[in-house]
């Protein structure tokens, strides 16, 4: 996915320089005397390969973010619960809830009024 990513870069990258060289095509036809089939040669022979690696730079792209598209794997312990330990650290003391977390407890009732 990132080589897609970077080629895709590249080619777009490639595609902006060309943009702004081929402003100054008036200078080209002056300065070396090139007809105007001339340029529009010139024009077809960058102007066809570099849209046609950017169209399938994005298709890669594309495709790599579908086939890194997997469903997250459900978590096998209970819901609320925390993880269980990774292996050499030793298990959170029970009452010091990770922060963010919900600490365990028994629920308080409220009376009816």
């Amino acid at each position: 996915m990132v080589a897609a990513f970077v080629i895709m870069l590249a080619t777009t990258a490639a595609g902006i320089a060309w943009q702004f060289v081929s402003l100054n095509a008036p200078s080209w036809s002056r300065a070396s005397h090139l007809s105007i089939d001339d340029i529009q040669l010139i024009f077809l022979a960058v102007g066809i390969p570099l849209d046609t690696a950017a169209v399938l730079s994005w298709l890669l792209v594309a495709l790599a973010v579908v086939k890194s598209s997997r469903p997250p794997r459900p978590y096998p312990g209970p819901v609320g619960y925390p993880m269980a330990p990774q292996p050499g650290f030793a298990s959170p003391q029970p009452g010091y809830a990770q922060p963010g977390y919900p600490q365990p407890g028994p629920q308080s009732q409220q009376p009816p009024g």
